[in-house]
C-alpha cells in the first residue's frame, strides 16, 4: 500500500529529471557558444562592440544562474541519501572557514570560530554536510554586504553535538520567516530558494535538525543538531 501511494511521486520526479538533463544539454551549448562569441568582440571598442559585449555578458550570466538553478532542483529533486560515517565536525568546520576567509575578509567580514574541545565526531555523510554548512556559512556573508561579523561555534553534549552559524547582518523579515524552507522561495535577486530546504533534507537524512531564528537588523543563527549514539 506504501508503496503504490509513492509510485506517482517517483515517477514525476523521474520525469521532471529526464527533462531538466535535456534542458542542460542545449544550455552547455549555449553557454559556450556565448564564450567564443564573447572572445571574437575581445580587443574591439567601438559602441556597438560594447553594446554587443554588454549583451552577451548579460545572456552569460542568466545562462549561468539558470544552469545553478537547474543543479540545484535536481539535487533537491533527488533527494539525499547519506554515505554515513564518523565525522569530526570541528575538523570540518576549520576545513570550511579555511576556504571563505579570502572571501571574507574582501567583504570586511570578521569570521570567529569556538570549537567544542576534543573531538565532536558524529554520524554523517561527510560530502552532503560540507556543502550544506557551506552554503549556510555564504548565505550568512550575503547577509552581511556592508561588512560584519560571522561565528561557527560547535557545543558537544552527551546526547547531541550542535554547530552555530551566526551573523550579525540584515536578518529575516518576521513575515518572510514561515516561508524559509520552501523550495524556490527567495528574496534574493538571483537566488534558486533551494538553500535552506537542501540543508534541512541532509539534516533529516542523517537523523538531526536544524533551526532557524532572526532578528531584522541583528542577524540570524541557524542551529544544526546531531544525535549522538
Amino acid at each position: 500500500m506504501t508503496e503504490q501511494s509513492h509510485q506517482p511521486e517517483t515517477d514525476i520526479a523521474r520525469v521532471i529529471g529526464g527533462l531538466i538533463h535535456e534542458i542542460k544539454n542545449p544550455l552547455s551549448t549555449l553557454s559556450m557558444n556565448l564564450q567564443l562569441l564573447a572572445e571574437d568582440f575581445e580587443g574591439t571598442d567601438g559602441p556597438k562592440e560594447r553594446r554587443a559585449r554588454q549583451r552577451i555578458g548579460t545572456l552569460l550570466s542568466e545562462t549561468k544562474r539558470l544552469e545553478i538553478l537547474l543543479n540545484d532542483f535536481l539535487k533537491y529533486l533527488k533527494g539525499a541519501k547519506p554515505l554515513l560515517e564518523e565525522v569530526d565536525i570541528n575538523a570540518l568546520l576549520e576545513e570550511t572557514i579555511e576556504f571563505i576567509c579570502p572571501e571574507a575578509e574582501k567583504q570586511n567580514i570578521e569570521v570567529k570560530s569556538y570549537l567544542a574541545e576534543g573531538t565532536a565526531v558524529v554520524k554523517a555523510d561527510a560530502n552532503l554536510l560540507r556543502q550544506a554548512i557551506l552554503n549556510l556559512t555564504l548565505n550568512a556573508c550575503e547577509a552581511m554586504p556592508e561588512g560584519g561579523e560571522l561565528v561557527l561555534r560547535t557545543d558537544a553534549y552527551d546526547d547531541a553535538v550542535k554547530v552555530r552559524v551566526i551573523d550579525n547582518g540584515r536578518g529575516i523579515p518576521e513575515e518572510v520567516m514561515p516561508r524559509i524552507f520552501d523550495p524556490f522561495f527567495s528574496t534574493k535577486p538571483n537566488g534558486t530558494g533551494l538553500g535552506l530546504p537542501t540543508a534541512r533534507r541532509v539534516m533529516e537524512a542523517l537523523g538531526g535538525r536544524i533551526d532557524v531564528e532572526s532578528e531584522p537588523e541583528q542577524g540570524t543563527q541557524v542551529r544544526l543538531t546531531f544525535p549522538v549514539e
